[in-house]
């Protein structure tokens, strides 16, 4: 009977061992996913912080992108209106031209029948 009780004490003490070595195993695995924990939510604030940054670019750019099509559109209607307003003086400059031209036709005759009837 002491032989069995000392099998078994030495069993129990093995299974005593084996427990809390397993146990300080669950504990350093404990801490281990605590700092991983840790690190993880480090990373998420990175994250996010990287994101709020990247949306404010985009705002920025978004206004800038705006800004710049208003800068085109204007620039555009500008020479559109230039476009329009040298179209209108070359139109007066013709008129004025034929006009001139049948002034001086209108003279020229005129000057003619002068001459012709002296």
């Amino acid at each position: 009977s002491s032989g069995i009780n000392a099998e078994s004490q030495s069993q129990l003490e093995t299974q005593q061992v084996t427990l809390e070595t397993e146990r300080q195993k669950c504990a350093r695995h404990e801490v281990n996913l605590k700092l991983s924990e840790g690190q993880c939510e480090e990373r998420i604030r990175e994250v996010r912080t990287e994101l709020e940054m990247k949306k404010q670019d985009i705002a920025r750019y978004k206004t800038e992108l705006a800004v710049s099509v208003k800068r085109e559109e204007a620039l555009r209607s500008e020479s559109d209106q230039d476009v329009r307003l040298m179209k209108f003086r070359c139109e007066k400059a013709e008129r004025k031209a034929y006009s001139s031209q049948e002034d001086l036709v209108k003279d020229l005759t005129s000057s003619r029948d002068v001459v012709m009837f002296l």
